[in-house]
């Protein structure tokens, strides 16, 4: 049986693990070129990003330029790790997320 996309779970599997193994590699080599105070930086980002952004989720727009100023920089701090083009990120705005019933994510 085939998916959506039309690839074998056979294939799905091998590109999703070919993927993987390449986001890893490219990440890794970035990511060894950083200083300590490189990566102590990077990581105050990430954590700054993450506390402007927490308080926004309840009381904002996604599509609000606050949100979207921090969505973008959030996408700058990721490409820091690894490629992502902004066209290959872009999601539609979820403006009421199903809340967290724990167990795995969805797929």
């Amino acid at each position: 049986m085939r998916n959506s996309a039309g690839f074998t779970p056979e294939q799905a599997e091998r590109y999703r693990r070919e993927a993987a193994e390449q986001w890893v590699r490219s990440s890794e080599q970035k990511l060894r070129k950083l200083s300590k105070a490189e990566w102590e930086a990077v990581g105050a980002e990430g954590e700054a990003i993450n506390r402007a952004l927490a308080p926004l989720v309840s009381t904002s727009t996604p599509g609000g330029p606050e949100v979207q100023a921090l969505v973008a920089r959030h996408h700058a701090w990721i490409e820091r790790f690894f490629e992502a083009p902004a066209s290959t990120c872009a999601q539609p705005a979820v403006t009421s997320p199903a809340p967290y019933t724990g167990g795995s994510p969805p797929a």
